[in-house]
């Protein structure tokens, strides 16, 4: 199966699948919007303080999105401020054409609903979100002879991977085939020929367990000298 054939449309068809999962990071805003949010598990912090400024600004990017609003939620909409405070910062924290979505909206609760019900349609699209980690995973390689570049690759297809089981699982035959095709064959073989485990219900709990197993490989790769010099480097 080739990656022109699975992704069309942007998707595996698999993907659609949305049975069974755990909440995604941005479904939050759904049950705020609607009024269905319980704040019993808000923070009770000060809004004053260095906090707001971890957040780092949003540009658009659908790769980016759902992690940015979950650490959004964490940092700000969670604490106890007014619904006002919390919309000037949402608005210092966006660039672009996101900062132009949620301009002229006014002030209060209404507006910064508005606003996030605003950007999670326009950027929390699970279509273009999947497009954009299926192109992500497509690019990448491990590069050659190289346990620095082998560990950088396995995070990166693991953060992918990740954020694709948060939407519904995923075509895990195909995905863990491509990247595994750029694997030497001795890893390959590796995880074909591992220990017998417990069935796993649900492509996406295979996509995490490769995931995983694929950070442990390459971080077997390296010695301790390999770490020590990356550390005196970066």
């Amino acid at each position: 199966m080739n990656a022109e054939t699975s992704c069309r449309n942007g998707l595996p068809r698999k993907l659609e699948d949305s049975s069974n999962v755990d909440p995604a990071p941005d479904d939050w805003i759904d049950a705020y919007v609607q009024g269905k949010e319980s704040r019993d598990s808000w923070n009770q912090y000060s809004s004053h303080g260095s906090i707001k400024a971890d957040l780092e600004p949003y540009s658009g990017m659908s790769v980016d999105w759902l992690n940015w609003i979950d650490i959004f939620n964490s940092l700000v909409h969670q604490i106890s401020m007014s619904p006002g405070e919390k919309l000037a910062i949402l608005k210092t924290k966006l660039r672009g054409d996101c900062l132009d979505l949620v301009t002229g909206l006014g002030g209060g609760e209404r507006a910064y609903k508005e606003a996030l019900n605003r950007l999670k349609e326009n950027y929390g699209n699970r279509g273009v979100i999947r497009a954009a980690h299926l192109q992500a995973l497509e690019k990448l390689h491990p590069g050659r002879d190289n346990s620095a570049q082998l560990k950088r690759f396995a995070e990166k297809v693991r953060t992918h991977l990740f954020v694709l089981t948060q939407m519904g699982g995923g075509d895990d035959l195909y995905l863990i085939d491509m990247i595994c095709s750029r694997l030497e064959i001795g890893d390959r073989l590796a995880w074909n020929e591992r220990p017998p485990r417990k069935p796993i219900d649900g492509g996406s709990e295979k996509l995490n367990e490769f995931g995983k197993w694929l950070c442990a490989g390459a971080w077997a790769y390296h010695n301790p000298y390999d770490i020590v010099a990356e550390q005196e480097a970066s």
